[in-house]
């Protein structure tokens, strides 16, 4: 068993929640001597990685996802990415103490076809939500065949894989975990509150209703409505436009800050009082397990893995549609802010530490059991 080497695979052009979370679990397993990494050659990507100081790692241009183009083209460009990225992992591959292959992201299963050819047991993280008769089912499914386990971030992607037909023993829940603050700042709410985004400019992270959230907010309460957006990527530059267009047209005090680095991050959640999750579609909001980590409560749309996170009125607060918004903004006038800063804090140690997903990662990936130093 100590001979066992692991191949994980992060095709991915972003730096997104599947990132991080996976970067908490390499600074702190005992094991990164058995594992090879091998990952996108993006400059972006390149950066996140270079930090780890692998022995063994390994870029290349074709690794991307499989899924991200669309069209004619778009699956020509597909079928060339995945040929020329089979001579790329095969002569990772052929190395016979690699016994596992772990796929980060969700668009990795396309690689599971390679580890069957080359006898290795294939592990596929899936971080999304799967609709089912979208493309993306379809692949998983055709792949499935390839794959022996799948780890689920949320009871909510679990469910999401059974219904297009994924066996349900081939799917192990593995929570994102962080490990806990020893402080967090504790705050009040006196002449301003201010709320917080954080997420890519997409369709899916929704980023129009959080400017909807503090228009209303700045209508409904007596004092000093703030908010403050971090953006990693500006995946829709009509959508960003739009937003500048509803602040500047609404008059509205939010600030656009940008990208920050992860000291900086910190201190944005420190800055403020609630992070507003206003999300489409999500899974298991890294950045949720952020706020709490920091004892800032979390406003969230009621939709898929959050709800195993944010529990109504105890560490945050939950919404079905954000028309329906004011009976929150209302009561926050009456909530005992220290308490839900504390509830939120406790949440990562009650459900979501990283020694416990470390523990899960391990087992799966045939590690020895890890022991504290």
């Amino acid at each position: 068993m100590d001979s066992n080497q692991v191949l994980i695979i992060s095709g991915t052009p972003i730096i997104s929640g599947a990132e991080i979370v996976l970067g908490d679990y390499l600074r702190e397993t005992q094991h990164t001597n058995k594992i090879t990494i091998i990952y996108s050659d993006i400059e972006t990507v390149n950066n996140f990685y270079k930090q780890f100081n692998f022995n063994k790692s390994i870029t290349s241009k074709f690794l991307i996802p499989a899924h991200a183009t669309s069209g004619l083209l778009g699956l020509v460009h597909k079928a060339y990415r995945l040929a020329m990225s089979f001579f790329v992992l095969a002569k990772v591959l052929s190395n016979k103490k690699i016994t596992v292959v772990l796929g980060n992201n969700t668009g990795d299963i396309f690689y599971s076809f390679y580890s069957f050819l080359f006898k290795k047991t294939h592990i596929n993280y899936i971080h999304d939500m799967i609709e089912q008769g979208t493309l993306l089912a379809k692949w998983i499914l055709f792949f499935d065949r390839f794959v022996s386990k799948y780890i689920a971030v949320s009871d909510a992607v679990k469910k999401a894989l059974v219904t297009i037909g994924i066996p349900e023993h081939k799917i192990v829940i593995v929570y994102n975990g962080l490990t806990p603050n020893s402080t967090y700042l504790k705050k009040e709410i006196n002449n301003e509150m201010i709320f917080g985004f954080i997420g890519n400019i997409d369709e899916l992270k929704n980023p129009l209703d959080f400017t909807h959230f503090i228009k209303q907010a700045s209508i409904t309460k007596n004092i000093k409505i703030s908010g403050r957006m971090v953006y990693g990527s500006i995946l829709d530059q009509q959508l960003f436009k739009k937003v500048q267009q509803v602040i500047k047209a609404e008059q509205l005090s939010i600030e656009l800050i940008g990208r920050l680095d992860r000291p900086s991050i910190s201190k944005f959640y420190e800055s403020i009082h609630f992070l507003i999750i206003t999300s489409k579609k999500d899974s298991l909001p890294t950045v949720i397990l952020e706020a709490f980590n920091h004892g800032v409560p979390v406003i969230a749309h009621s939709i898929d893995g959050i709800p195993e996170m944010v529990e109504h009125e105890k560490n945050g607060f939950l919404y079905k549609k954000i028309e329906n918004i004011d009976s929150i903004i209302k009561s926050l006038n009456l909530i005992n802010y220290t308490d839900l800063q504390s509830n939120a804090k406790a949440t990562i140690n009650e459900k979501f530490l990283n020694s416990s997903k470390i523990k899960s990662i391990n087992a799966l990936l045939r590690f020895p059991e890890q022991h504290d130093e």
